[in-house]
């Protein structure tokens, strides 16, 4: 299985800083139901600068269920709200879905 944000779930955030060096964020999920967005509530780490880690961009797109390769679909057909994975059925956006209330 993939990982889904759930509130409260462990989370190391990072951004590039420069070359060498990139921020490194420690904390928990949080979702803001006034933004409908996703945050990261920082622990007691908060941010930290650390060695740069490996930027080599990912263009693999996994089902979080299955594991199915979405990639080939997401090129023909986008990536809209309510895709579903052809292989399970699960929704695409469940990984980032807010939390049933």
């Amino acid at each position: 299985m993939g990982v889904a944000l759930k509130i409260g779930l462990p989370l190391i955030t990072f951004d590039y800083s420069d070359d060498k060096e990139d921020l490194e964020g420690h904390g928990t999920a949080e979702y803001d139901p006034n933004r409908k967005w996703w945050v990261v509530e920082f622990d007691e780490i908060g941010v930290r600068y650390v060695p740069a880690g490996n930027r080599t961009p990912v263009h693999q797109f996994l089902c979080v269920s299955c594991k199915e390769e979405l990639q080939d679909i997401i090129k023909t057909n986008g990536l809209k709200i309510g895709d579903t994975c052809p292989s399970c059925g699960t929704e695409v956006h469940d990984p980032i879905a807010p939390p049933i209330e």
